[in-house]
């Protein structure tokens, strides 16, 4: 399997206004340049952008028919995908792959972060499914696994988060939830905050994912437990109750241009 990572940023708001879009690009071209887009559209093929016909491009009204906008740069094998409120999910979100091998640890969870205070993340995560994860989660593949590779929704947090993941960032509905101590107590990880989130990272090299997945399963059943009952999808109790936040109360920040 090729191996790749995964990176998805869930936010309270519509992403069709054109400022959040801005907003995001802004932040892109900011803190990962190399990453920003060079081909654009709702569907394959995409169209060839330059710097004359960006803004047209990526800040035009979007039809309320079309749920995301997607993105390539030259580099080959990276791939973004804007996905609009609506459907199936109450947030918009930011969803990026690229090959593993040209992950960069430090420029992620900056562009991360970068967004965060620009608009108030609910959650986010980054993570590799490796070969033994797939064949761990063979059997909860829906609940369990597709959510890590193709991206959260709205209705799939309410059904418990798929799993925790190399990366994950608490918003403020998450924080209320299962409190700002507990997530900040979390044994053997980086750990960062700010007054509405919480970072968690497992302190291994993502590649680490591929090379040791039982050590990073020990990492994982802790803080699964660390956390709590009801906050990740339990493959043993499908039909459980899960908590889940009341997004209806998140707020968005916006920066003004």
């Amino acid at each position: 399997m090729r191996k790749t990572f995964v990176a998805q940023a869930l936010f309270p708001t519509n992403a069709r206004d054109e400022a959040f879009r801005r907003s995001l690009w802004n932040a892109v071209q900011s803190n990962w340049p190399e990453i920003s887009p060079r081909k654009l559209g709702f569907h394959e093929p995409l169209t060839q952008i330059d710097d004359t016909t960006l803004a047209d491009r990526m800040f035009g009204s979007i039809p309320m028919t079309v749920y995301q906008q997607i993105w390539k740069p030259d580099k080959a094998g990276w791939l973004g995908t804007l996905q609009f409120d609506g459907g199936v999910s109450k947030h918009s979100s930011v969803f990026i792959t690229g090959p593993l091998k040209k992950y960069d640890a430090e420029r992620m969870r900056e562009l991360l972060f970068a967004l965060n205070s620009e608009y108030a993340i609910d959650y986010a995560f980054i993570h590799t499914v490796s070969d033994s994860e797939l064949e761990d989660k063979k059997t909860v593949f829906r609940h369990a696994l597709w959510p890590l590779a193709c991206g959260m929704t709205t209705v799939s947090l309410g059904e418990g988060i798929a799993d925790a993941t190399y990366a994950m960032l608490f918003g403020r509905p998450y924080v209320e939830l299962i409190g700002k101590s507990i997530l900040m107590g979390a044994g053997n990880a980086k750990i960062e905050s700010t007054d509405e989130t919480v970072w968690i990272e497992y302190t291994g090299a993502i590649s680490t994912l591929h090379t040791d997945y039982l050590r990073f399963r020990q990492w994982r059943n802790a803080i699964r437990s660390h956390v709590g009952p009801g906050i990740f999808y339990n493959p043993d109790c499908p039909d459980g109750s899960y908590r889940s936040p009341d997004f209806s109360t998140s707020t968005m920040r916006v920066r003004d241009y």
